[in-house]
């Protein structure tokens, strides 16, 4: 199984990058109306923040399809969304959750770029329902949008990014705002080395107090123990 024509929710940085990526590869729809069109369309990409992801999941689990769609989103925590994925997939539906570890510090469809994903790991987290040929499918659109395509549960998912993407930047956020708080005027004299550490604390952050709800078990325990390892500092 290939995929034809996709239809994508949500032209922000992520969703601009996937179109712009795929762009004279595949036939792209990104209409607003795109949920009343799913019949034109083979794959459809949730490009927007997780309650969006279940939000529109849940409708789209309810409808009664005349022909196959695949559905899979790149948000950022992955059990939530793969569990409600796994009940609605049924009939002419199957969802995918997938998550790919790439982004900038910047959003919206201005900083969208086609090559954001090469390179990058794109974790999918199959569920029970998943077929081995739908998520064939969705590694070849991964591999031509020049990402690497990996396959784990979404618990240890979920584990994994409170570790390498979610605490990194509660610690960004956290140093410049500490630093902001103890001298403001000393950023005028901050080099290269910290304006590194403090870049992700401009990520979306909308984004980011939702991905704290959603993996807000895995990132306490990853901050606990990150606490605990700086208190030995002398």
């Amino acid at each position: 199984m290939s995929f034809h024509k996709i239809g994508i929710i949500g032209l922000g940085l992520m969703g601009g990058s996937i179109l712009k990526g795929l762009e004279g590869k595949k036939e792209i729809i990104v209409e607003n109306d795109l949920l009343e069109r799913l019949d034109e369309v083979d794959a459809l990409i949730l490009a927007v923040p997780i309650s969006a992801i279940l939000e529109i999941g849940e409708k789209i689990g309810k409808l009664q399809l005349t022909r196959p769609l695949i559905v899979f989103d790149i948000g950022s925590v992955k059990e939530e969304i793969a569990s409600r994925f796994e009940e609605w997939s049924k009939g002419k539906v199957e969802f995918v959750a997938t998550h790919p570890m790439a982004g900038k510090e910047q959003s919206g469809f201005a900083f969208s770029d086609a090559n954001l994903f090469k390179g990058a790991p794109w974790i999918i987290t199959p569920h029970k329902k998943n077929t081995e040929v739908t998520l064939l499918a969705v590694e070849e659109i991964i591999e031509l949008l020049g990402a690497l395509s990996q396959r784990m549960d979404a618990k240890s998912h979920d584990k994994k990014a409170a570790l390498v993407s979610h605490l990194p930047h509660i610690i960004s956020k956290t140093l410049l705002q500490f630093v902001t708080e103890e001298d403001s005027q000393s950023l005028e004299m901050a080099g290269p080395g910290f304006k590194s550490m403090t870049r992700l604390s401009r990520d979306n952050p909308i984004l980011h107090a939702e991905i704290g709800i959603y993996n807000k078990k895995n990132i306490k325990t990853a901050l606990k123990k990150f606490i605990a390892i700086l208190e030995q500092v002398e």
